[in-house]
């Protein structure tokens, strides 16, 4: 495997305790009623959490940066994701509050949609960066930036002082903005952004047109620096100020869930930046890593071995 940087990666954001059924027809329709499932699973969650299990498993350096509750979830978190190569010396027990938990209710088709209770998480503020030394990282990933209000006045400090240590940002808000916000939330240090990860309508949502490609000259032209548009089933798209955007297909796979998939991405194109590849290299990468999750429930469930992922991908591209 590739040596990549000597410095670490640091996962920041969302951190969950994820309850998941899947192979359901359809969701309840009235509060009395009781829709069967096929399959059932406790796994860690939450978009930090996943990309940083997802670094863990492809071999790079990556520190877990969140709270989780005083609680059994909480234990379980830390327990389960450090058996996956994450340091979580600085992944803060809150006990003054319960873990994040996230019930996931997946159709047959792989498609899902979820109950939270953010718990801890709506705790995070300045002080959790207290807890790590800036200059050992080369990349900050932020997932799930909309789920702490207690920060957003403050991040703009941290993300200067991070990038001053020649550190990279990439951003994912990971889901809506609960407020409906968007650009505005992310306004104050947008410039701060070097990379952008975003589906297709979180993407347009964000800038406030109606299609992927006006929606990411926007988002440049605002000072991101790279913006990644994942398509789903249609892979990806890079853009950059003045450049020709890099399409790159996705990896053809039967999804049995797709929780986790847009995380892995992040993690893996991430992975591929820091050891010097290409845009194009890292998409292949990150496409193939997402969809190969795809095939098993839970959030990082399918994400196999380094080989069997290269594997995977030089069947696909180079067929």
């Amino acid at each position: 495997m590739q040596k990549t940087s000597d410095k670490k990666v640091l996962c920041f954001g969302l951190v969950m305790a994820d309850v998941l059924v899947s192979g359901l027809l359809r969701l309840p329709e009235n509060w009395e009623e009781a829709v069967g499932g096929e399959r059932s699973a406790i796994a860690v969650g939450g978009g930090a959490a996943n990309s940083a299990r997802t670094f863990g498993r492809l071999g790079e350096p990556v520190d877990l940066l969140g709270r989780v509750g005083g609680d059994y979830f909480g234990e379980f978190v830390r327990r389960d994701i450090k058996a996956d190569g994450v340091n979580c010396a600085a992944l803060y027990t809150d006990k003054t509050s319960t873990t994040g938990v996230a019930v996931g209710l997946v159709h047959k088709d792989g498609q899902r949609c979820f109950v939270t209770a953010q718990g801890a998480n709506r705790n995070i503020d300045k002080t959790d960066f207290e807890r790590v030394n800036m200059g050992d990282y080369d990349f900050l990933h932020i997932n799930g930036y909309f789920q702490f209000p207690k920060i957003e006045p403050d991040l703009r400090a941290v993300l200067e002082e991070f990038r001053s240590k020649g550190g990279k940002v990439s951003l994912d808000t990971a889901s809506a903005d609960p407020f409906g916000r968007w650009y505005k939330a992310v306004e104050p240090f947008v410039d701060c952004i070097d990379y952008l990860f975003l589906n297709s309508t979180q993407l347009m949502e964000m800038a406030g047109e109606d299609t992927v490609e006006k929606s990411a000259e926007k988002m440049l032209s605002r000072g991101v620096k790279t913006v990644i548009a994942k398509l789903g089933i249609d892979g990806c798209q890079i853009y950059q100020e003045k450049k020709v955007p890099v399409c790159v297909p996705a990896l053809k796979v039967k999804a049995v869930d797709t929780t986790g998939a847009g995380d892995s991405f992040d993690a893996a194109f991430i992975t591929g930046l820091r050891k010097g590849w290409d845009f194009e290299h890292a998409a292949r990468l990150a496409n193939t890593v997402a969809g190969l999750n795809c095939r098993k429930l839970g959030a990082t469930a399918g994400i196999p071995s380094w080989e069997q992922i290269t594997d995977e991908m030089k069947a696909f591209y180079e067929k």
